[in-house]
């Protein structure tokens, strides 16, 4: 996976690096929580050479905030906070190449590849592909 390429951290990530590595980094309790050394906004990714195991203490320790143990909340507090710095690259999207985008929405309709599939080939996931096929020609002016 290419740096410039965001890809979501999804319950499937978290849970496989999770089983791997089950106890915090810092105090070795049950680890909730995975930790973004480099945040994705600012350039980081899922590789777990990115990723350290934390509790739900250790992982707002770090953040400077009690945080209830939803992942979705993190993630929208740190692009929030990296928009604000000025470190936001953008979503995934901007990272799409058009023509890679039609080849491969040919080849789904005509059934030769499934939505899961399209979706692995153009390096998104499932929600983001179905937000450029639902918001197709608002997404086409940012892809490449």
């Amino acid at each position: 996976m290419k740096n410039t390429i965001r890809t979501d951290f999804n319950n499937n990530i978290r849970n496989d690096f999770i089983k791997k590595h089950p106890f915090c980094q810092y105090c070795g309790l049950p680890a909730e929580h995975v930790h973004h050394l480099i945040p994705i906004a600012a350039g980081g990714d899922n590789r777990e050479s990115n990723l350290i195991p934390l509790c739900l203490k250790c992982h707002g320790l770090i953040h400077n905030k009690h945080f209830n143990n939803n992942w979705k909340e993190l993630q929208r507090i740190g692009i929030e906070k990296a928009k604000k710095e000025g470190k936001f690259k953008g979503g995934q999207i901007k990272h799409v190449c058009k023509e890679k985008y039609f080849t491969l929405k040919e080849k789904y309709l005509k059934r030769e590849i499934n939505k899961v599939q399209f979706a692995n080939l153009l390096k998104v996931s499932r929600p983001t592909l179905n937000k450029i096929l639902e918001k197709e020609e608002e997404y086409l002016k940012v892809m490449t």
